[in-house]
């Protein structure tokens, strides 16, 4: 479905053109996974944390534009607050966080979805990394999965958990802009070694490269588990219009689109006028819920 074909007072909800595999999971999870609090949480979980990552990166990107005004204080008074600056910081470490956050979900989905396995744990996110990386996993647990795992905990994983670990429990880090690069040099105290700060020569670069990589992650784990789903029919929301939830019944399929499925609302919405679903006339599931009234009329 076209957006321009949208009305301006529908809230479309069913738009599988354009879910996340994420997305996709949480709409259809289910056999042969089974549902449950854990699964759901760790789903959630995992998707909502990458959610709060842009959130706030908006924020400080917002901030960014500010940090030149520290400098201009310093060169003006002699001296500054840096506050600006401080607050950067503390909104990169809460960018870290979160990002570790999203790990914690995928950490608590899998054990929901593959708990009776060898080696799968609900108590350490590194443990989830590491078992991936030595094997050490049973034969039920996707290979796919393992392969994805171990590939992060060479690359990046164990770079994201020593920053995640020290801003958690340590002071904030500080940063400022190089006036001839241009670039956010962040440096924290507690994370090099006993004589020398850890001093990241541009921030930006780096937290922009470890969200991509946790955003990969978390789309290639879900897309193993949507293409383990049993294909059976489920009541979805369609969207709301004038008050009214619109549904359909739908199974999932790697192929899914907005034409897919069955009307379930055409029964009460052609006896009340005026709340005629306005998609209809471009709707599959309508016409497919229509021709079969047809045929039972």
């Amino acid at each position: 479905m076209s957006e321009k074909h949208v009305p301006h007072d529908f809230l479309l909800m069913f738009a599988p053109e354009h879910w996340t595999f994420a997305a996709t999971f949480r709409q259809f999870m289910g056999p042969p996974f089974e549902v449950n609090r854990e699964l759901g949480r760790g789903a959630r979980s995992a998707d909502s944390h990458i959610a709060k990552f842009t959130v706030l990166a908006g924020l400080a990107n917002r901030l960014r534009q500010q940090l030149g005004e520290d400098h201009a204080e310093l060169e003006l008074k002699g001296h500054s607050s840096a506050s600006r600056s401080k607050e950067y910081a503390a909104l990169i470490e809460t960018l870290f966080c979160e990002l570790y956050a999203s790990l914690d979900g995928i950490r608590r989905l899998l054990f929901a979805a593959y708990r009776n396995v060898q080696g799968v744990q609900n108590r350490s996110t590194e443990r989830l990394f590491v078992r991936a990386k030595e094997n050490g996993y049973g034969a039920e647990f996707p290979a796919e999965i393992r392969d994805l795992l171990a590939a992060a905990y060479d690359s990046w994983f164990q770079r994201l958990r020593k920053l995640r670990t020290e801003v958690t429990h340590g002071d904030i880090g500080s940063c400022h802009v190089d006036t001839k690069t241009q670039k956010v040099c962040y440096m924290h105290g507690d994370l090099g070694t006993p004589t020398t700060a850890l001093v990241i020569e541009d921030i930006d670069t780096e937290l922009n490269t470890l969200f991509e990589s946790a955003l990969k992650l978390k789309e290639n784990v879900f897309a193993v588990l949507c293409a383990k789903l049993v294909p059976e029919d489920r009541t979805v929301m369609c969207g709301i219009y004038k008050g009214r939830c619109y549904h359909r019944s739908v199974s999932y399929s790697p192929a899914l689109t907005f034409n897919d499925g069955c009307c379930k609302s055409l029964q009460w919405f052609h006896s009340e006028p005026g709340l005629e679903c306005p998609l209809r006339n471009d709707c599959g599931a309508y016409q497919k819920a229509k021709a079969i009234e047809t045929s039972n009329a």
